[in-house]
């Protein structure tokens, strides 16, 4: 290994693994349901619903196992926590800058492939990928992992097999791979054809692949998974089929078309075929890419672009170098970029998770036009270089400042903070109460509290297939806390219902129906909990 590429993996380990336990500072639900499964797996050989080593799990509408699994080890090392949630991820973006170095070295240049490892190791979309447990991020990694040994099997055969497993390893991980990985194989398929030969291996490879895509299919629609996926699929979410609905009712109505005509002209097909390219096309865009990126905080803490804005320039200039250099590199990338959103337009807006398989070409692009850039001679072009230079310098601080710093507690609320403050003081009053009643409107309660107390496994097994009833509410009770839902205006009367002292904490919405209620609020004023108690 090189002295230069051993220094990027060192910058990528220590952008990655910085304060990763408290920044974000807590676990929203998917890390929180997916670190239990791990640790109740370890624990019992069971997930927390109580089946024996599943290979798919039910928690959080329904997900395929590989991260889960990958995280068991950590789990023995850091039990149930935010370490173990993120740590496959970390080492997935540590692994994602030597994949990408090693791809860009076999496609274009060992030099190339220098650049677009540091590239990856400091552009905002990786970082943001690295620090929080998204399934998404593993299968990236293991999705470069199978093109990598794809491309080493030009040389040696064996080598497709265990492409054909990490690409299957992918599709068990994150949904969306279910389509990504397919087409992609096709595509570099067909672009290495000349030297791609169907030998034994190679066919065994592709069958490895073909069950792994069978099964995630059956499961999807067999074990609920379209829960997690199919509702938010565009064609099902019934706030856009209202809209829908309702503009084509409102454009028929003025039509002067009849008959079949106007249902040709008029129909909801067209209209979530055009959301569809809406979507598809803006994963494209600048607001997307280059200006403010995903929208949602917890996948761009930063809330800046996906890329710095030095990247468009970059990509433009790594075309120009591709095209002139490798034609057949050029087109695989390009088919590639124009691969990784499909699947994510067809359930949303541009989105930072879903469409993250479309980075590493991007990357790719910047890393050759930033090479071609430092090749080129002229005062034009010194000029143009210093300009892009200054832009980086000007942006990169601002980046980390607003990543490191200011989002850890600007996005509290995105990370269910509430839920593991509320956990956190739980704990604390365990032996000061009778009975103590987290509400399950705190967002992720019911799966905050058995990860910060370290719940046996067992009884949350029990739970999970024997809640109890207080009147007409479902709780979880775990010892002397009882984690239900309820009306604001029922608290005091299920209060009463308890022997001795209780203290509940619940949400901003229950404030005016409480006992001399104390709120409990965040840096910026905003309410974490409203407590209260009830003496014996």
């Amino acid at each position: 290994m090189s002295k230069k590429l051993l220094l990027i993996l060192l910058l990528a380990a220590a952008l990655r693994l910085y304060d990763i336990g408290n920044n974000p500072k807590s676990m929203y639900g998917d890390e929180l349901t997916l670190v239990y499964d791990a640790y109740s797996l370890l624990k019992t050989g069971k997930d927390q619903k109580g089946e024996s080593w599943p290979l798919y799990f039910s928690m959080g509408g329904g997900r395929p196992p590989g991260y889960i699994y990958a995280t068991i080890p950590f789990t023995a090392i850091f039990g149930p926590t935010a370490e173990a949630a993120r740590a496959v991820s970390v080492l997935s973006g540590i692994g994602v800058v030597l994949l990408i170095f090693l791809i860009t070295r076999n496609l274009v240049s060992e030099k190339v492939g220098l650049l677009a490892g540091l590239m990856a190791s400091i552009t905002p979309w990786e970082l943001n990928l690295s620090r929080g447990g998204f399934e998404s991020h593993f299968a990236l990694f293991l999705s470069l992992a199978g093109l990598h040994f794809f491309i080493l099997a030009r040389k040696k055969q064996i080598f497709y097999l265990f492409s054909g497993i990490f690409f299957a390893l992918s599709i068990q991980t994150y949904l969306t791979y279910v389509l990504t990985i397919p087409l992609f194989i096709l595509l570099i398929i067909f672009f290495q054809r000349r030297k791609f030969s169907l030998s034994s291996t190679a066919v065994l490879s592709i069958l490895i692949v073909v069950i792994s895509f069978s099964f995630a299919i059956y499961t999807s629609i067999s074990r609920g998974s379209k829960d997690r996926f199919g509702n938010i699929f565009i064609y099902n979410q019934p706030d856009l089929q209202d809209k829908v609905s309702e503009k084509v009712t409102r454009e028929k109505s003025f039509s002067p078309l009849e008959g079949e005509l106007v249902r040709t002209f008029h129909n909801r097909y067209t209209e979530f075929t055009n959301l569809f390219f809406q979507n598809y096309v803006g994963s494209f865009g600048l607001d997307f890419l280059i200006l403010n990126g995903d929208k949602n905080p917890r996948q761009n803490p930063a809330s800046m672009g996906q890329i710095y804005w030095v990247g468009l320039p970059l990509i433009i200039l790594g075309i120009i170098f591709l095209s002139r250099r490798t034609k057949l590199t050029l087109a695989l990338l390009s088919g590639w970029v124009l691969i990784g959103p499909l699947a994510s337009s067809l359930v949303g807006q541009p989105h930072a998770i879903r469409s993250s398989f479309m980075l590493p070409p991007i990357l790719i692009f910047m890393a050759a036009g930033l090479y071609y850039l430092l090749n080129l001679k002229g005062e034009k072009i010194r000029l143009f270089g210093i300009f892009l230079i200054t832009l980086f310098l000007i942006q990169l601080p601002v980046f980390l400042y607003r990543f490191y710093v200011l989002s850890p507690n600007l996005n509290t609320h995105f990370w269910s903070y509430s839920a593991k403050r509320a956990s956190e003081t739980a704990l604390d009053a365990k032996n000061k109460y009778n009975h103590i009643i987290l509400s399950a409107n705190i967002s992720d309660m019911e799966f905050a509290y058995p990860v910060y107390a370290k719940v046996d496994p067992k009884d949350v097994h029990f739970q999970n297939t024997n809640k109890y009833m207080i009147g007409e509410f479902k709780f979880y009770k775990y010892e002397n806390v009882h984690i239900g839902a309820m009306p604001s205006g029922r608290i005091k009367e299920v209060m009463n219902s308890f022997p001795g002292s209780v203290l509940y904490l619940g949400t901003e919405q229950d404030i005016g129906f409480l006992y001399n209620e104390a709120v409990q609020r965040n840096t910026d004023g905003s309410v974490l909990f409203v407590a209260t108690q009830k003496e014996k």
